[in-house]
């Protein structure tokens, strides 16, 4: 019985990864055959009769160290050779017994029988020794003596004592004599019995079997058939933990795929190899229990010890060969249970991340799609449009928000089952998508508030334009004589008139403190709109004011003799009103301009210092140190400027409009040299924040001990905020000052919108590659924009295909370039140089020969005519004025080569001072990417030389004002022309046609 359950667990022993689980080395699914054993097994497993087991069928068995099948060791005990019937002597000893049979076999055949017999008692009773008994009464002395022979050289246990049934036939009695020397020189105690009863008296009657006299019964046939079923049980059991082991193995050696579909495929295919050795051990066990039942014959035998010796060893044999194979089986259950539970929830996060990656690509679509959609509107109408158009994309663009926000929970949940390596990549994807889910959210309420807002003001100006066009039906139809009757009667229309002005709320949307209309108000479209509607309403009431007081004194004439004086307080408070504001105005410019100052210094204090401090070098990434001037920019020479100079300046002048407009001016090409490479190094200095300041603890910590509640970006970009801020108060300023005090207000202002103009212009032509010369000998950049280009011959109208390129006008020439993206961080989009046609050969017509919409441009040296066709409205005409002007220009000079205006401090400088340049374009290449494959020279002459300030049209100094640099003044006519060249798609004239 120990034999057979050592055995069973020998042949199962290759299943002991059974309590084992995990992944080891990289591959997808095993490429054996579909595992199982049931190919091997065929029989019904109806409950029949044991004779018809395993007839078709043979396994294999271990005997000795040699694999022999389980037929070949039953025809060997067929032989009825020995046996052990079971019995034990009264000290415990088994009792093997060599039967009458006259059966002979070879030593080989005898090692086996001998190896298979005493294997099958326990080990306890191996080492207690047997006790043999040998039957030769009806045989002869030569096969005694040679089956004492085979014991001598072969046995594997130990032998107690031998006992011998002599021959006795007459002829073998005769022989004894000769034969006793065999027995006194064996190497164990041999008894020789002369009978039977003889034996009986030294073994007992219930030790021996009645084939020598006993009265134990056996059945040898059927000891030898339950003994090769178990064996054959066994062998079936060695198959499956074949099975088992290959399975196991590929299981253990199944790495989580990286997609849904082969992860679902592993599990559908391992899944189907499972189910096949479940069956397998099904079959067995059923084997195995009608095995038992037929051995056991409970029905006739219902007690224990009613059951021979035999038959009772193979019973607990079968019975522990069961109990073996369903623990094997539950083992094997619960490593499957472990491996399925991970392959599962493999399935579950690849469907997650390919959930993730596809909502991950609709939400950048949904944040393309509003970035692209920002038009608010040019009325109530179509504004209105907007927003529906809006509603119904937020409606979908909500389905992936609540998708989103649905697989956030699943993650959660996986989370919550994952093991902790999976973890970490899935809790950074709830995040993110918690992160995107917020910022669409919050982008489609700030579009839907910004279109709102559009509506809101819309109306306003239409409510403003019906009020002005009112105002100005009720100045022109007074006439010009009035009775002092008729004048009252109008003096009241137009006091009913003022009155409803006064319920215009144009102003509500501008002081609004929302953030929603500070996006609406920063676009250079509306905010130029809502100042000019407000100009227009000023100019009204002021002429309605002025003209209220003429009819009121029209109307006071029949009241002359009455002693009071009728005073109009209208006009002094008006003026004490714009007094108010200007003061409020220029104290609002000091005070922010000094917070301005505060905020560069914490900068360069808190972080600047830190950040060149030896000591904390330790603390920065490699990629950082030594790169302060990229990542700070010329921030110390701003803080310089506005602190020794300009807010010196703006204290001095607090009290004289005049000396401010001043300050602005003189201090215009000081602006442009300082403002222009701090605008050039954003995109650089945004990199390169991007990849190693965020999170980093130094920055960290330089915030904390600054006590600022934004981190460095914030700060880093109030520079750009405050040069774009100057313009604003400007236009404020210019409100509410005096009539005489207009020009210079106007001439300051101009020379702010031209800067902006400039900086703007030279942001693009960083962005310019391709071009052999330098850019900045072109002079300033009028105007850009998208056309499409059609190229034909000047002897034939033939027209080439449309191509789309983007113009740059400069007074030194016209480029065309083509539009061009690369994949870098700070310059995602550049301009790739195609065609150059300078100012000196330049010819144009303004209608094209091909197209009324079109016009066409030349170079005078070539043959090529281009047919350009703008893409957005009225630029036509504002090439066309362009045009004009710059050949207007050119035949006044009467001059082939660039006008002195064209060229800049910057052009001179990099002709003249070429050791310099180099060590520049040293430094800038060491520090900065090129990002459009410019030459280095011509980025570092752009970049390294202080540009000047160059303003669009330059006016006569007038004798009774103020002497300005000739460079810095502006005329008050240009400013329109200024906005709407520099500013290309803002046009001024558009703005003012859609005020009234």
């Amino acid at each position: 019985m120990d034999f057979d359950l050592r055995a069973l667990k020998a042949v199962l022993k290759s299943a002991e990864f059974l309590d084992e689980s995990g992944y080891q080395s990289v591959i997808e699914r095993s490429q054996h055959n579909q595992y199982g054993t049931c190919w091997m097994i065929n029989e019904d497993m109806s409950d029949i009769d044991s004779d018809d087991i395993d007839d078709n069928w043979d396994g294999f068995m271990e005997v000795g160290g040699q694999r022999i099948k389980v037929k070949e060791m039953s025809d060997i005990l067929a032989s009825r050779f020995a046996f052990l019937s079971g019995a034990r002597t009264k000290d415990g000893h088994p009792i093997l017994t060599f039967p009458d049979s006259r059966s002979q076999l070879t030593f080989d055949e005898f090692k086996l029988l001998i190896s298979y017999l005493l294997q099958i008692p326990p080990l306890e009773e191996i080492h207690k020794g047997y006790v043999i008994v040998i039957d030769k009464r009806m045989d002869k002395w030569s096969n005694v003596r040679t089956l004492l022979f085979n014991l001598t050289n072969f046995f594997p246990g130990s032998v107690r004592v031998v006992f011998l049934l002599k021959p006795e036939s007459v002829f073998q009695r005769a022989l004894e004599v000769g034969y006793k020397g065999i027995v006194e020189n064996s190497k164990f105690k041999v008894i020789i019995c002369q009978s039977s009863l003889e034996l009986r008296h030294y073994l007992g009657i219930d030790c021996l079997t009645m084939d020598v006299g006993g009265a134990l019964k056996y059945n040898h046939l059927e000891w030898v058939q339950h003994r090769m079923d178990i064996e054959r049980m066994k062998s079936s059991a060695a198959v499956i933990a074949q099975s088992l082991s290959e399975f196991g193995r590929c299981l253990k050696e199944t790495e989580l795929p990286n997609d849904v579909e082969t992860t679902a495929r592993i599990l559908e295919v391992q899944s189907a190899e499972r189910d096949a050795i479940k069956e397998d051990f099904r079959i067995s066990i059923r084997k195995g229990l009608s095995l038992l039942r037929h051995v056991r014959q409970i029905d006739v035998k219902p007690e224990h010890e009613q059951l021979s010796p035999t038959r009772l060893h193979n019973v607990t044999a079968i019975e522990r060969m069961l109990i073996q194979l369903e623990e094997t089986e539950h083992s094997f259950d619960n490593f499957w249970f472990r491996h399925e539970k991970r392959l599962t929830q493999c399935l579950k996060l690849r469907r997650f991340e390919e959930s993730f990656r596809k909502l991950q690509s609709s939400f950048a679509k949904h944040m393309i799609y509003l970035e692209e959609h920002r038009e608010v509107g040019d009325g109530p109408e179509k504004a209105e449009q907007l927003a529906k158009i809006h509603e119904d994309y937020s409606e979908i663009a909500m389905e992936d928000i609540m998708m989103a926000r649905s697989l956030r929970d699943t993650g959660q949940e996986l989370i919550s089952s994952q093991d902790v390596e999976l973890t970490g990549s899935l809790l950074p994807k709830c995040d993110e998508l918690a992160r995107m889910a917020d910022a669409l959210l919050g982008a489609l309420t700030r579009r839907r508030q910004v279109l709102l807002l559009s509506k809101e003001m819309h109306e306003q100006i239409l409510a403003a334009n019906k009020w002005c066009k009112r105002g100005v039906d009720i100045l022109t139809c007074i006439p010009l004589e009035l009775s002092p009757v008729n004048a009252s009667n109008v003096l009241n229309n137009i006091d009913e008139f003022i009155s409803d002005g006064r319920s215009l709320k144009l102003d509500a949307l501008s002081h609004s403190p929302d953030m929603n209309s500070l996006i609406l108000l920063t676009t250079t479209e509306t905010s130029t709109l809502l100042s000019q509607v407000a100009e227009r309403i000023d100019d009204i009431r002021r002429m309605s004011s002025s003209r209220r007081e003429a009819l009121r004194k029209i109307a006071d004439k029949e009241n002359r003799k009455l002693p009071v004086q009728v005073v109009s307080p209208e006009k002094s408070q008006q003026r004490l009103l714009d007094a108010h504001e200007l003061s409020q105005t220029s104290t609002e410019k000091i005070n922010t301009e000094r917070t301005y100052v505060t905020e560069l210094q914490s900068i360069i204090e808190y972080y600047i210092k830190p950040f060149e401090a030896p000591e904390n070098q330790s603390l920065i990434p490699s990629q950082l140190r030594d790169r302060g001037h990229i990542v700070f920019g010329n921030l110390r020479d701003l803080y310089d400027f506005h602190s020794r100079f300009l807010l010196a300046d703006f204290f001095q002048a607090s009290e004289s409009l005049i000396d401010i407009c001043h300050c602005f001016v003189n201090h215009c090409n000081r602006f442009l040299q300082l403002y222009h490479p701090y605008c050039q190094n954003k995109a650089v200095s945004e990199a390169l924040r991007r990849d190693f300041v965020h999170g980093l603890k130094f920055f960290a910590d330089c915030q904390k001990r600054a006590g600022h509640p934004l981190p460095l970006s914030a700060y880093l970009l109030k520079p750009i905020q405050r040069i774009t801020k100057y313009q604003l108060l400007l236009k404020e300023l210019r409100r509410h000052c005096a009539e005489e005090m207009r020009y210079h207000v106007d001439v300051a202002l101009s020379s702010m919108l031209d800067l902006l103009a400039q900086l703007n212009a030279a942001m693009h032509q960083l962005h310019i590659s391709g071009y052999t010369g330098d850019l900045t000998l072109l002079g300033p950049l009028r105007l850009q924009s998208e056309c499409d280009i059609y190229a034909y011959k000047k002897k034939s109208r033939r027209l080439n295909k449309a191509q789309r390129r983007h113009i740059f006008l400069f007074d030194g020439g016209i480029l065309f370039c083509k539009k061009r993206t690369q994949p870098v961080p700070y310059a995602p989009e550049y301009y790739e140089h195609k065609i150059c046609i300078p100012t000196c050969s330049l010819g144009f017509t303004e209608v094209s020969k091909t197209s009324a919409s079109r016009f066409d441009v030349w170079d005078e040296s070539k043959n090529e005519v281009y047919a350009v066709q703008p893409l957005g409205e009225n630029l036509k005409a504002q090439y066309i004025q362009r045009l004009h002007q710059l050949t207007s220009e050119r035949q006044t000079h009467k001059r082939t080569q660039r006008p002195q205006s064209w060229t800049s401090i910057v052009s001179i400088d990099s002709s003249t001072s070429a050791p310099s340049n180099s060590d520049t374009a040293t430094s800038v290449e060491c520090n900065l990417i090129d990002p459009n494959g410019n030459q280095p020279s011509v980025q570092s002459s752009s970049s390294s030389s202080s540009p000047t300030f160059v303003p669009s049209q330059t006016l006569p100094v007038s004798k009774n004002l103020p002497e300005y640099s000739n460079e810095s003044l502006i005329s008050f006519g240009d400013i329109s022309k200024t906005r709407s060249m520099s500013c290309p798609g803002v046009a001024f004239e558009q703005l003012n046609g859609r005020i009234l």
